[in-house]
C-alpha cells in the first residue's frame, strides 16, 4: 500500500474542518485506506464493546492495550512496520490515519483533544499504542496479553515518553517481562525503574551486563525496590 502522510501544519488547518464534520472520515481517501478503515473500525468496536462498558477502573488501559494489539497486527500486515521503522517513526504517517481515515475512532476515545490527533508527537494515539505494543512485545499477542494485561495508562506514558529519543527493544521488552512480577506496585515504582535506567545507561551497556538484559533489568528492579 502506498504511504499517505499529513504534516502537523496541514493537520492544524484541517482540524476545524474535521470538527465541523463531527469527526467524519474523508470518503475520498484511496480505496486501500477505505479497506483499512473497515478493518480498524471493526476491531475497535469489538474491543470497545468488550472493555469500555465494564466497571473495571482500568478500562481505559484495557481499551488502549487490546486495541493496540490489533493495531500492531493490522499495521504490520498492511505496511510491514516492524521492518520499516522509519515509517513507524514518521508522525505524519500516523496523523494522516487519524485525521483522514479513522478520526471518529480517535474521537470516540479522546473526544476533541488536538494533542491526541496531531499536536503532540508522543501523544498521537495510534502511534503511541503501536509503539507501546512494539516496545512491550513478548513474541505473540497471547503472551504479550499475559504479561501486560494488568498495567495502566501511566505505563504507556512512561514507556513511550522515556524511550522516545532512543530505545533498545530487547531492553524494553525485558523490563515489561519482569514488571509482571511487580503487579502490586504503583506507577511511581515503574517511573523509578525508567529513571534508574536512564541514569545507568550513561555508563552501562545492558547486553554486556552479567546475564545480559535479564541481569541488567533485575538489577534495576532490585535498586528500585530497595529505595
Amino acid at each position: 500500500m502506498s504511504i499517505m502522510r499529513m504534516t502537523k501544519a496541514n493537520a492544524e488547518e484541517y482540524y476545524e474542518e474535521l470538527k465541523n464534520s463531527k469527526f467524519r472520515y474523508d470518503e475520498s481517501i484511496p480505496d486501500r485506506y477505505l479497506e483499512l478503515r473497515k478493518i480498524l473500525r471493526t476491531k475497535y468496536l469489538d474491543v470497545f464493546n468488550k472493555y469500555s462498558k465494564t466497571n473495571n477502573r482500568n478500562k481505559d488501559y484495557l481499551l488502549d492495550f487490546y486495541f493496540g494489539l490489533e493495531v500492531y497486527e493490522i499495521m504490520n500486515n498492511e505496511f510491514n512496520l516492524t521492518r520499516n521503522l522509519p515509517v513507524s517513526a514518521n508522525i505524519s504517517f500516523w496523523i494522516y490515519l487519524q485525521m483522514k481515515v479513522v478520526p471518529d475512532i480517535v474521537y470516540s476515545r479522546w473526544k476533541d483533544r488536538p494533542l491526541r490527533f496531531y499536536k503532540q508527537t508522543n501523544r498521537v494515539w495510534l502511534s503511541s499504542i503501536w509503539w507501546y505494543i512494539h516496545l512491550a512485545w513478548q513474541g505473540s499477542k497471547e503472551q504479550t496479553a499475559i504479561v501486560a494485561h494488568n498495567f495502566t495508562t501511566d505505563t504507556i506514558v512512561n514507556l513511550i515518553e522515556r524511550t522516545y529519543t532512543g530505545y533498545d527493544v530487547n531492553l524494553t521488552r525485558e523490563i515489561i517481562r519482569q514488571l509482571k512480577r511487580y503487579d502490586n506496585k504503583n506507577q511511581r515504582f515503574f517511573r523509578s525503574i525508567m529513571v534508574l535506567n536512564t541514569i545507568y545507561l550513561k555508563t552501562i551497556e545492558p547486553k554486556f551486563y552479567k546475564n545480559s538484559y535479564e541481569g541488567y533489568v533485575k538489577m534495576l528492579f532490585e535498586k528500585a525496590s530497595n529505595k
